[in-house]
């Protein structure tokens, strides 16, 4: 339900700082621009001279924990710690994908 996705979207934009821009709030491999968990604002942008004044939250395919990774792209989602889960409610996460 896209309205759905929205709300829970927007909720998780909402919420402080430090909620979503913890240590452990995203992973990143620079070497192919590869990130899951959250993207701070101005954080893609990918050229010096242009700022992409947005933030964003990249997921993918649930991977299994026991399966390894065969390609960069194929990572673990990083989701929000549970003190912004706590926030969001039970069915974020539900909405979100």
């Amino acid at each position: 339900d896209v309205a759905g996705a929205r709300r829970a979207a927007l909720s998780y934009f909402a919420l402080p700082a430090e909620l979503k821009g913890c240590p452990t709030c995203s992973i990143r491999n620079a070497s192919v621009g590869f990130q899951r968990g959250y993207i701070p604002v101005a954080s893609e942008s990918g050229l010096a001279e242009v700022v992409e004044m947005k933030e964003g939250f990249s997921y993918g395919f649930e991977w299994p924990p026991h399966q390894a990774s065969e390609h960069p792209f194929q990572a673990a989602n990083v989701w929000p710690p549970q003190a912004a889960l706590d926030l969001l409610g039970s069915e974020w996460r539900e909405a979100m994908v």
